[in-house]
């Protein structure tokens, strides 16, 4: 067994992890720019509405995903042990401060943003006329109307929620 210096760091640990980190990091960003996992095409104006937002969303996020991890490797590599002492650190308010305004800031213009695609109404039975039938109605509500047709009941009739 050996016995480990007190003085010695851990260079090869930190510099495989901070590495570790950035391959990690590469692969993300591979698997969201090769589009790997693409949505489904839109086939209403609101679908391109709601797919413009997730795409804007998903880049913000990206952005700040990368350089967080990006950020968090830098930091393992650069403070990793060199044999010193710890000392004890309370933190530092003012970038504590900078980075939770940032973030409600983020999400509340991503959410200011979006919000003008929940003000759109939904489309109604008169206007799904325009749109393929298998793909305007989910699949539980096409085979509850063919249930309800068989019955004599409306679509309408039906779709009531209990809860009201």
């Amino acid at each position: 067994m050996r016995i480990r210096k007190s003085e010695s760091g851990s260079a090869a640990s930190a510099a495989l992890l901070a590495l570790l980190q950035v391959i990690m990091v590469v692969v993300t960003v591979y698997i969201f720019a090769a589009k790997l996992y693409s949505p489904p095409a839109p086939i209403t104006d609101i679908g391109r509405a709601v797919d413009e937002q997730y795409s804007l969303t998903l880049w913000v996020t990206a952005v700040v995903f990368v350089l967080s991890q990006l950020g968090l490797a830098y930091a393992v590599w650069r403070f990793r042990d060199h044999g010193q002492r710890a000392h004890f650190s309370r933190g530092n308010n003012t970038m504590e401060f900078v980075w939770t305004t940032a973030t409600i800031i983020l999400f509340l213009g991503l959410g200011i943003l979006g919000s003008s695609i929940s003000a759109i109404p939904a489309p109604t039975e008169n206007s799904v006329g325009s749109i393929p039938s298998r793909l305007a109605r989910p699949r539980a509500i096409r085979w509850a109307s063919i249930r309800m047709i068989r019955q004599g009941k409306t679509i309408s009739s039906c779709l009531r929620s209990p809860f009201r």
